[in-house]
């Protein structure tokens, strides 16, 4: 029988998919769920320097991982099984290449970097971005997640295609344009980190995090992905191992503790426009 494969591709990561199956690769080639999870990625027929390998079979459910290689079995093609391991898949490899994945939004003002993170739903990201895209001159760089070169200051890539789906974007037209581009992010200097709260409260409040709470919160943020620590299959029955190695952990913790000395990170309240202001404020003042 014959084996079809696509390769999806990350900054330096690459992951082979392969199954007997066409229309499960071709269903995974215009997955949307896979434009809305994994950030910065190319899908190519052709690629010699993959990393690590999926092999998807049709039969009884089943999940093994031995990394570089993981095979993944079903009685159907299950679009965000699929899309989550080549996303863990590729997490290891950026990492062992030192880029890492935030969940975060993003946005480039005056040719500067501002990266909104926090774990949580809800706490404003998108919305942010939108309003600082929409009222404020900023452009939009990504949304739910942002790739990070630490040993360079950089914002790597991410997400370019925001998710509306959220009960506060149901009214939204025109703004989903703004945020949904398919080009490719050029590396860009990051100003600073906001972990913001919207909330509508009367006045603003703002707090610059010590080197010492940023590097705690961003080791845990930094650790989630590649530990799998929400990252189950077959209809959130089975956790998936994690893929992080002592070698790797160190590797992370040593970066971030050199990025976290000179990079600020400042917890905003306050409404959208009170934030997306003071935002802009603090990367005048930067610039």
């Amino acid at each position: 029988m014959k084996n079809y494969y696509i390769i999806i591709k990350s900054l330096d990561s690459a992951v082979k998919v392969s199954s007997s199956y066409a229309n499960w690769i071709e269903e995974l080639k215009n997955s949307e769920f896979l434009k809305r999870y994994i950030p910065c990625y190319e899908i190519l027929d052709k690629y010699k320097k993959y990393g690590s390998e999926l092999v998807l079979k049709h039969g009884k459910p089943k999940f093994t991982l031995k990394f570089p290689n993981a095979t993944y079995s079903n009685l159907k093609y299950d679009e965000k099984d699929a899309v989550s391991i080549v996303e863990l898949l590729l997490e290891r490899l950026r990492q062992e290449n030192g880029y890492y994945c935030m969940h975060s939004s993003s946005v480039t003002i005056r040719n500067s970097g501002v990266i909104i993170w926090g774990w949580a739903s809800g706490l404003g990201k998108t919305r942010l971005i939108l309003n600082l895209v929409k009222d404020f001159g900023a452009k939009f760089f990504s949304d739910e997640k942002t790739l990070i070169d630490l040993k360079n200051n950089l914002m790597m890539g991410g997400v370019r295609q925001a998710d509306f789906s959220k009960n506060y974007f149901k009214n939204v037209h025109k703004s989903k344009k703004m945020l949904d581009s398919t080009t490719n992010c050029k590396p860009t200097e990051l100003a600073f980190l906001v972990y913001p709260q919207v909330s509508e409260s009367k006045e603003i409040f703002i707090e610059k995090w010590s080197a010492e709470k940023l590097d705690w919160h961003l080791y845990e943020e930094l650790s989630r992905k590649i530990r799998a620590t929400s990252r189950r299959l077959f209809n959130n029955e089975l956790p998936v191992s994690p893929l992080d190695t002592p070698v790797l952990s160190k590797k992370r913790s040593v970066a971030i503790k050199s990025f976290v000395q000179h990079m600020p990170c400042y917890y905003i309240c306050g409404t959208e426009k009170q934030i997306s202001g003071k935002i802009i404020e603090l990367v005048g003042k930067k610039t």
